[in-house]
């Protein structure tokens, strides 16, 4: 369920934009971010461009504050911490460029994280199996895809005035990376060159080398592709927050779809597998979390509604509490 199946020799993992925060003059940032989740930083510049990103990820436990410290100084000193940002303005994270507020985060201000095995879950919470379901994770097809509709299919349709241009329509390409279960789009299949990086666009690779990159080495700002949204090229009119998605979609290592389960071509035994294996992970979560809320004298709460139909009713569930979630055995 990741690897090649999700990008063309990309990111390995779904891509979540939880948000963006502001960098003091002094170089310091605080920030809120949604405990139990995976999570990892990239500094952009004033265009929204990769300036530097981490390789590795990190995470924070509830009501934990950490600092970046410890790795990113020398060995041989103790930082000040009175210059720590944690004694700063502590920032919520905004959207960027106009897109809505990611979902998980306006969950966890109204219910908590214990408020559902779901928000407990967090970015790895069970998803509509469903291939044309909506998604919450970064998406070529939702985000990028209409960009290129918008400005660049005209004389990009694959039709025989546009020979010898790359096809940047939507459409299918039954022929790119067969045996992955995704139905890649032609569009993605061209820009990306069939996996291979290209002077047009290259991205961060999730098996590049460990040795520290300098800034701007890689990503939106070393693809010319981004030139090809500015006035220059047959006047284009491409909005900033379009450029800033583009750029996004690049330094996030081209991820095509917004969860495991989105264009998939999964025969319905492939499908019920994937529903399985998520409905082992909501009734743990569910388990922990009443455990957790039973701690804190607080009253357990539902179970989500499964997708498999292979599990039995959980201790006080009955077997009609299921049906009438649509759940069967």
């Amino acid at each position: 369920m990741s690897g090649e199946a999700i990008t063309a020799g990309g990111a390995w993992d779904i891509k979540h934009v939880l948000g963006e925060a502001d960098v003091a003059t002094d170089g310091s940032c605080a920030f809120e971010v949604p405990a139990n989740n995976g999570v990892y930083f990239q500094l952009l510049d004033a265009r929204g461009r990769c300036v530097q990103t981490m390789r590795s990820w990190t995470m924070v436990m509830p009501g934990e504050t950490m600092a970046c410290v410890g790795c990113h100084e020398s060995k041989e000193q103790v930082y000040p911490a009175a210059q720590s940002a944690v004694f700063g303005k502590v920032q919520r994270l905004r959207p960027m460029a106009n897109q809505p507020p990611h979902p998980l985060l306006a969950r966890l201000d109204r219910d908590g994280l214990l408020g559902s095995a779901d928000n407990y879950l967090g970015l790895n919470a069970p998803r509509a199996s469903d291939p044309d379901a909506p998604t919450e994770g970064f998406s070529f097809i939702r985000q990028i895809q209409p960009i290129l509709d918008a400005h660049c299919v005209k004389c990009h349709d694959g039709g025989e005035k546009a020979a010898g241009r790359p096809n940047l329509t939507g459409a299918e390409a039954t022929d790119f990376r067969k045996g992955a279960g995704r139905r890649f789009s032609k569009s993605y299949a061209a820009l990306t060159a069939n996996g291979r990086q290209t002077a047009l666009l290259n991205w961060y690779s999730a098996t590049g080398q460990s040795a520290m990159l300098p800034p701007y080495a890689q990503g939106s700002t070393q693809s010319k592709i981004m030139e090809h949204l500015e006035p220059a090229h047959h006047d284009v009119k491409v909005s900033d927050e379009e450029k800033r998605l583009f750029a996004c979609w690049i330094d996030l290592s081209i991820p095509f779809v917004g969860s495991y389960a989105e264009a998939t071509a999964w025969t319905p035994d492939e499908r019920r597998i994937f529903e399985y294996h998520q409905d082992k992970r909501e009734l743990f979560a569910w388990q922990e979390v009443n455990a957790l809320r039973a701690q804190l004298k607080l009253q357990p709460v539902a179970l989500c509604p499964l997708q498999s139909g292979v599990f039995a009713p959980m201790p006080g569930q009955t077997a009609n509490d299921l049906k009438a979630k649509g759940i069967s055995r």
